[in-house]
């Protein structure tokens, strides 16, 4: 509420600063006022919630037209009944900005750790994954071998 005789502007500053909600009515009027941009700008740059009250059908700016409205062109009580029910919502936050880093508890660390360990440590039986093609073709070197011998030995 603005106290006459006091500086108008001010008062208005301190009202935005104080509010977690603004309703901006939308006329060409409105969007025409130096003033009225101001106030709309300055509570954008505390990033509180603005509720437009349409009552004229005009342009927004784009920065305005991301944020809730209310049509107040067709019916008043309409209009009213959804501004008070929109009133009564709980103030939409914007999701939070995620954490950069990896969080994770204790045990998901420690795990890791005695993984990369026992990875280190099984590296000196790595060779082991070759044993089946060693074993494998063995008897059929084997049986290879003798047939070869035998075939000697004859001639």
């Amino acid at each position: 509420m603005l106290i006459p005789g006091s500086p108008w502007k001010e008062q208005i500053d301190k009202g935005l600063n104080e509010s977690d909600t603004v309703l901006l009515v939308v006329s060409k009027a409105a969007l025409a006022s130096q003033y009225v941009a101001l106030e709309w700008q300055h509570f954008l740059q505390m990033k509180k919630r603005l509720i437009l009250l349409i009552f004229e059908a005009v342009d927004l700016p784009k920065e305005l037209e991301k944020f809730e409205w209310i049509d107040f062109r067709g019916s008043y009580q309409k209009g009213l009944t959804e501004l008070f029910s929109q009133l009564q919502r709980p103030i939409q936050e914007d999701h939070p900005v995620p954490e950069t880093g990896f969080k994770a508890p204790f045990a998901i660390w420690a795990t890791i750790a005695l993984s990369v360990v026992v990875a280190f440590i099984s590296l000196g039986a790595f060779w082991t994954i070759f044993i089946p093609f060693i074993l494998i073709p063995l008897p059929y070197q084997i049986f290879k071998r003798s047939l070869i011998l035998c075939v000697c030995k004859r001639h």
